[in-house]
């Protein structure tokens, strides 16, 4: 099961100083556990952008990009990371994130994802 975003709805401003289209975001799903280190795949449509917001059962302190996209951009909104391809990118991209907060019962949350990118036409 993947799930699916609608790209308008998940990033306001576009990216790179223009109107975002509405295009395919497909997200895998993430397995949740208070110290992970995974990589998850999303499929995002040339001339859209792409963004996944996470819930965890406590407070998130801080989310980072901890390695830049080659051929987009990679952002965080306020608890959303999203994902814009540079205009006419076709082809795999890839970017690095992290959450870290403190679960509902106090322990430590470590979440690290390496997120691979395909950009399709």
């Amino acid at each position: 099961m993947k799930f699916l975003y609608s790209a308008a709805a998940v990033l306001v401003l576009g990216s790179f100083g223009h109107a975002e289209a509405a295009g395919t975001c497909e997200v895998d799903p993430l397995p949740l556990a208070r110290k992970i280190d995974t990589e998850s795949h999303m499929v995002v449509s040339s001339g859209s952008a792409c963004g996944m917001n996470i819930t965890l059962p406590g407070a998130i302190n801080d989310i980072k990009i901890i390695q830049k996209p080659k051929s987009g951009i990679a952002g965080i909104r306020g608890s959303a990371v999203f994902y814009a391809p540079k205009p006419g990118f076709k082809g795999r991209d890839e970017f690095a994130y992290t959450y870290e907060g403190t679960e509902a019962y106090g322990g430590e949350i470590n979440i690290t994802i390496r997120q691979k990118v395909d950009v399709i036409p």
